[in-house]
């Protein structure tokens, strides 16, 4: 969607508690083709003016299509997102994990955490 550029991030939904009491942060977002790769930044790196600063977050093996699994911090690889369509992706802050699924898209939400991908 937008070729690891930080100018063209796109931003997860978060209810605005603190992350403690509400860890949980999602999207609905159109994949435009097949095999779109992905990583989540933080927006402290982006306010910060490098989005790979340490904090990014991705999968342990580059090219990785589950569909659930582990993020991870320490040298973090681009997951992929098989099948183009709308997909709705969730993450838990606090137990560093991911979901994909396939949904239809909603509303505007108040964002805090970025994705970012390569097509």
């Amino acid at each position: 969607v937008n070729k690891w550029n930080s100018e063209a991030l796109i931003k997860f939904g978060h209810s605005g508690k603190d992350v403690y009491e509400d860890p949980v942060f999602s999207m609905i977002v159109e994949m435009p083709k097949d095999e779109c790769y992905w990583k989540i930044i933080p927006q402290s790196n982006v306010d910060g003016g490098d989005i790979w600063a340490p904090g990014a977050l991705g999968v342990a093996t580059n090219g990785d299509d589950s569909e659930s699994g582990l993020l991870v911090t320490e040298n973090p690889q681009a997951g992929k997102i098989p099948a183009k369509g709308w997909v709705k992706i969730t993450l838990n802050m606090l137990e560093y994990t991911f979901t994909f699924r396939a949904d239809t898209k909603d509303g505007n939400q108040r964002r805090r955490l970025i994705f970012i991908l390569r097509i």
